[in-house]
């Protein structure tokens, strides 16, 4: 049985927000500072990136646009996010972020959000490229099965562990601090919506894949894709599985069950 959180009563506001509409633009950059945080909070060696800045923190940018556009993010459920990187980015290097809303899908559950990121680096190069989908429940609460993706028999076959994060309160709650989705850090409101526990941001995920492909070198070239399957718990550990050639990832919970399933296409070592 899956749980649809009810989504505030302001979620309606993507109701008036057309297809072409575009996020404000704004600045945004990696320092040391914001790397090693978000590195701290998933146990991940920041060493392995040199001078080189982790993509996968930009991503959370993505989401801070809605918050800067003045549009509702709680309730919102992130099902997908990719990142395509063509050029490398340093620590420090400071990008404009362009944001616009592609046409809505359809589920079940109710409307896709998809969401379309370029980060315009100063010469007018875009080195990097986001995009984002999110689940915008309707209808109050769901408690209907959701649909689940066909799983493996055994979904460690073929893969071998790469990485592990131990979430606690404290790591989930700094990691969502600059999105400030109570989702993430309040356990009353997280109740509310039938959790046990706040829950871990799907992009914690993304952050410790990142962390395992740059075990081989930071990538200054990436097509990752990363669709988020199950929830995690802000005391949950997970771990990350890569197959031989680390094109495929899986981060799996405490379960045993994946809760993230990732591809990367290319870029790389």
């Amino acid at each position: 049985m899956r749980y649809i959180p009810e989504p505030d009563g302001d979620l309606g506001a993507w109701d008036d927000i057309p297809a072409g509409y575009r996020f404000p633009d704004f600045q945004v950059t990696v320092d040391r500072a914001r790397q090693d945080a978000y590195h701290a909070a998933t146990d991940v060696d920041g060493d392995r990136f040199g001078d080189r800045a982790d993509v996968s923190i930009f991503a959370q940018d993505t989401s801070i646009a809605a918050g800067r556009a003045g549009l509702p993010k709680d309730g919102r459920i992130h099902t997908r996010h990719q990142i395509r990187q063509s050029a490398p980015i340093a620590v420090g290097d400071r990008l404009t972020l362009r944001g616009r809303v592609e046409p809505f899908g359809r589920s079940p559950r109710g409307r896709v959000l998809h969401c379309a990121f370029d980060f315009i680096a100063a010469d007018g190069g875009r080195p990097l490229t986001m995009r984002a989908d999110y689940l915008l429940p309707t209808g109050g609460v769901d408690r209907t099965p959701a649909p689940r993706p066909t799983a493996a028999a055994n979904p460690r076959a073929g893969f071998a562990s790469v990485g592990a994060c131990q979430l606690t309160p404290e790591k989930v709650a700094a990691y969502s601090r600059e999105v400030g989705n109570r989702i993430h850090f309040d356990p009353a409101f997280a109740a509310e919506r039938g959790f046990r526990a706040p829950l871990a941001q799907g992009l914690m995920q993304v952050t410790a894949v990142m962390g395992a492909i740059a075990a081989t070198g930071a990538p200054s070239v990436l097509d990752l894709e990363l669709w988020f399957r199950r929830p995690l718990f802000w005391d949950d550990r997970f771990e990350v599985l890569a197959d031989p050639g680390r094109r495929r990832f899986r981060c799996v919970g405490p379960s045993g069950k994946p809760s993230g399933d990732a591809v990367r296409r290319h870029g790389g070592r």
